[in-house]
């Protein structure tokens, strides 16, 4: 009985240390954990979320990279070039823009916060302006 405890102990330690010191260790334990109980464990939320927003960030990317090229031809048109470079650009803004919110999002979902940015124009504020509400535009023009 002895000899099963002391070996009890030792597995006991090995497993905390494990947990604590190899990710795929503790990935291992919580998805069994996850199989035996059926509970969606904090690593696969997490998981399923870095695979969700990659996924779409992917396809957005794949997306705006054929419509570049289609628009290549297009741009070469008198007139009609300048539409369409215009449309493009305004349509990659919009990639880059929802890119840059689905990033911010899966790194609130971690827990990590907004990325910092080190150029002077955040195109966060391109992306996300702020709307004044039409109670507070109707008090400006009154005013």
């Amino acid at each position: 009985m002895r000899v099963f405890t002391i070996v009890f102990i030792v597995i006991l330690l090995v497993s905390n240390i494990l947990t604590l010191t190899s990710g795929v260790f503790n990935a291992m334990l919580s998805s069994g954990f996850a199989g035996l109980t059926g509970i969606q464990t904090l690593a696969e939320k997490r998981s399923k979320s870095v695979k969700e927003i990659s996924s779409k960030i992917v396809k957005r990317t794949i997306k705006t990279s054929k419509r570049s090229l289609v628009s290549l031809p297009l741009e070469a048109i008198p007139y009609l070039g300048v539409a369409t470079l215009l449309t493009m650009t305004a349509l990659e803004l919009k990639t880059a823009c929802d890119n840059i919110n689905d990033i911010d999002s899966m790194n609130d979902e971690m827990g990590y916060g907004e990325v910092e940015v080190e150029d002077e124009l955040d195109i966060r504020v391109i992306c996300n302006p702020d709307i004044p509400s039409l109670d507070s535009l109707i008090n400006d023009l009154k005013n």
